[in-house]
């Protein structure tokens, strides 16, 4: 496209377009983009929403499998449209992943322990995806009404968070006793992949 193309599409444009084609503009000559950061320490140095952990590249994932962006602000309350709007400007330029920081490090992978409710199947998924899952029945430890907090405690004892569907009971010993590697507190999804996805 030449220049003289690019002036006449450009007038043409609303004047919200204009904006946006100016805030894009601007920031591929600057490199940085408004309202999208990216730190080393933050979701592996991948591009995020200003001051949260939310990815951009996490946005346009549920963007492509068909979630609204009214969907996005309700599911993300912290999010604004304008941050919506900031990550697809960033998406389209990057290709919805960042570029690598150089000093960004690789994603740790989690030490997890899956409570007896918990799907193996995602258990399986998540193991594909690298990380360190040890299930109840692998501890020897199913079948015997083992209390919630003894669940946790052998967690603590292994280093370990503790993935559940369990959701009111284990929010409750987080409150108790927040010296743990973590609870991560599952929805049940029929559609595992997609829950490992929002994990």
């Amino acid at each position: 496209m030449t220049l003289d193309q690019l002036q006449s599409e450009l007038l043409e444009l609303s004047p919200q377009e204009k904006a946006q084609a100016i805030q894009l503009l601007v920031a591929s000559l600057g490199g940085t983009w408004l309202g999208i950061e990216q730190h080393p320490d933050v979701m592996g140095g991948d591009a995020c929403i200003r001051q949260t952990r939310i990815p951009v590249w996490l946005l346009v994932s549920l963007r492509q499998q068909g979630a609204t962006e009214a969907f996005l602000l309700e599911d993300y309350p912290e999010l604004t449209a304008a941050d919506l709007t900031n990550a697809w400007l960033y998406a389209s330029t990057h290709g919805g992943r960042s570029p690598p920081l150089s000093s960004a490090k690789p994603m740790p992978k989690a030490r997890l322990y899956a409570d007896e409710g918990f799907p193996c199947q995602v258990s399986r998924l998540l193991r594909e995806l690298g990380h360190d899952v040890l299930t109840v029945q692998e501890a020897g430890l199913d079948n015997q009404r083992i209390p919630d907090e003894a669940v946790l405690a052998f967690a603590i004892s292994q280093n370990r968070a503790v993935l559940t569907v369990n959701r009111a009971d284990f929010i409750r010993l987080h409150k108790q006793n927040a010296d743990h590697a973590g609870i991560i507190v599952c929805t049940e999804d029929i559609d595992r992949q997609r829950l490992v996805q929002r994990m």
